[in-house]
């Protein structure tokens, strides 16, 4: 009896994931048979592959970072200009004149400013700074001739803000993890799809369905030995070895929010938020293979670093796959490092005699 082949589309690049799942659709609208009897079915199909559609025409880039960039060297290039200026100011023979820029010149010792600073404090320090420049040390500034600068300085700041919030506001529109959110909706609508489709070959053997279907294992066959790199198997059915449970690849390949994050800086992550781990072999198990493992989550600047351990029930989703949970909330912002303990071994198999240790390899910031 003919079946569609499966095909493990969730390994297939986005761009390659779009194309299989377009093409499927575009042959099944052109079949009378499907379009008749599996309306049902097809239709939520091609909604969720809208999405993906959607989520893949959403730059990976927002060209407001490329202005914001700009305008924040900018900024420091004015701010250091009025520094230097200060400073050589200070043993001006003039004596109002020096006294002036000692004075102005405490003001940036006590403001601190770092050029090269997490972007949002410099926009704060500076907009603190300017206040006072402005305001009572004005007559200062003035007899320094600083005034233009000062301005120069403020509206490069006011800038650089609003470009922030136009980006923020670009950001809460676009959700971090849409492109994995929407395929796995297309990838589960369409097996469902197939389902229905080879139970209704099944029954009847229709001749535009066997069509369907011969033309749609066309594709998976290219599909797999062009894209995934698969082999056709030269075995026959009876020669195959039925599967057995295998020790799992132990790797953490990803780490995010999963709401509300930064796509250009997705390893800052929010304390108290949900934060997702993708990979293979995470599940998080303890020796008898019953509860959760740990969540580890170290602090790189401690001399004696200390590791802080998520609570089990903060664990919302525990797979192979991905691991969900909320954040400590009351850490200390500043830079961690990740790491799984499991004695996860496979499914099917026992527990592992020691905890396996998966590290991920980059830092994470807290914020």
């Amino acid at each position: 009896m003919l079946q569609i082949d499966p095909i493990t589309i969730e390994n297939l690049k986005n761009g390659a994931h779009f194309e299989y799942h377009s093409s499927t659709i575009e042959r099944a609208k052109a079949n009378t048979v499907i379009n008749t009897k599996c309306t049902k079915f097809l239709t939520p199909y091609i909604a969720n592959f809208e999405e993906e559609d959607t989520a893949l025409k959403i730059s990976p880039k927002n060209f407001l970072s490329d202005d914001i960039a700009d305008i924040n060297d900018l900024r420091s290039d004015i701010y250091k200009s009025f520094r230097r200026t200060v400073r050589a100011m200070i043993d001006f023979p003039v004596a109002d004149v020096a006294k002036a820029a000692k004075i102005v010149n405490q003001s940036i010792k006590d403001y601190n400013i770092d050029p090269d600073a997490q972007m949002d404090l410099q926009t704060g320090l500076l907009h603190n700074l300017v206040t006072d420049l402005k305001g009572s040390l004005s007559e200062q500034v003035a007899l320094l001739h600083l005034t233009e600068l000062v301005e120069q300085m403020d509206e490069a700041n006011s800038q650089f803000r609003d470009l922030m919030e136009q980006r923020n506001d670009s950001y809460a529109k676009r959700l971090v993890g849409a492109m994995r959110n929407a395929r796995t909706k297309v990838d589960e609508s369409y097996r469902l799809f197939i389902q229905i489709v080879n139970a209704l070959i099944y029954l009847d053997e229709d001749e535009e369905l066997i069509d369907f279907a011969q033309k749609q294992n066309a594709a998976i066959s290219r599909y797999k030995q062009q894209i995934l790199g698969q082999q056709k198997s030269t075995k026959k059915p009876d020669e195959e070895k039925k599967p057995t449970p295998e020790t799992p690849v132990y790797e953490i390949k990803s780490v995010y929010q999963k709401e509300g994050g930064n796509p250009d800086k997705p390893l800052e992550l929010g304390r108290g938020k949900v934060i997702v781990v993708e990979g293979t072999g995470l599940k998080l198990l303890d020796s008898t293979g019953k509860l959760a493992g740990d969540i580890l989550i170290t602090a790189t600047w401690y001399v004696d670093p200390v590791d802080e351990k998520v609570d089990a029930d903060q664990i919302i989703v525990n797979t192979d796959t991905r691991i969900e949970f909320t954040m400590v909330p009351d850490l200390a912002e500043g830079q961690y490092l990740l790491r799984l303990e499991t004695y996860y071994n496979g499914e099917g198999n026992p527990p592992l005699k020691e905890p396996n240790v998966i590290k991920f390899p980059k830092e994470i910031t807290l914020i």
